[in-house]
């Protein structure tokens, strides 16, 4: 169904986080999500498609730099 597709999406996002904040550490993860959403409340919604998916592009591209060195 469209919700575990979407569900699975969500978990799969939080793990690239997770990954990502053990490779270089909580506050410049935070720092990423921040540069690309701002300030994240209950009331929050990103602008569009687009904006998440360069988001999802740039925490994977972080992974990718980490791993290599």
């Amino acid at each position: 169904s469209m919700r575990q597709k979407v569900f699975y999406d969500g978990i799969n996002d939080m793990r690239a986080l997770l990954c990502l904040e053990n490779l270089i550490g909580r506050d410049a993860t935070k720092a990423l999500v921040n540069k690309h959403f701002g300030e994240i409340t209950f009331e929050f919604l990103p602008e569009s498609l687009e904006q998440l998916l360069n988001f999802r592009n740039d925490v994977n591209e972080q992974i990718a730099n980490a791993v290599q060195c």
